[in-house]
């Protein structure tokens, strides 16, 4: 798990150097954020919670956001799989690159849609005290034992 951890660290210093910037938002309206959930449930498999409230991803946003995150495990996919999975569930979105942060089991990936932005933070990680010390790609474990986390922030600029 060690790696993940320093990952983390990276993707947060990645993307406060990105928008060093303060933005105001407003969340997306309900039924938008609605929708947009129960798009990726059904393309990713993951349950999402919705709820309005402040972000604590990306860095420098200020105000509330529609806020989705969920977890799973069971699923049979390699993470690259998922990623593209979930990229496709955002069809008609455009790509925003400020956001990106890639790990090798874990990414945040922005979108937007003319001042709509869609952030997402994905990773999956092996169950606890397996996979100790070992790469992540070397790990035995089946990946349907992994658990996968999900969190997604849409917003308003």
């Amino acid at each position: 798990m060690f790696p993940i951890i320093m990952l983390r660290g990276a993707v947060a210093l990645s993307i406060a150097t990105a928008l060093s910037a303060e933005q105001n938002i407003t969340p997306l309206a309900a039924p938008d954020c609605r929708a947009i959930a129960k798009t990726i449930v059904q393309t990713v498999g993951i349950a999402l919670a919705v709820r309005q409230g402040a972000p604590d991803f990306p860095n420098g946003l200020r105000g509330n956001a529609c806020l989705m995150s969920g977890r799973a495990t069971g699923l049979k996919v390699e993470f690259d799989a998922m990623r593209k999975k979930l990229n496709a569930a955002l069809t008609g979105w455009t790509p925003v690159p400020d956001y990106d942060a890639d790990g090798p089991a874990s990414t945040m990936t922005g979108f937007a849609k003319a001042s709509q932005r869609i952030v997402y933070a994905l990773e999956t990680v092996p169950p606890r005290g397996t996979c100790q010390n070992v790469p992540l790609a070397d790990c035995k474990v089946p990946r349907e034992r992994w658990t996968w986390s999900l969190k997604v922030v849409g917003f308003s600029q």
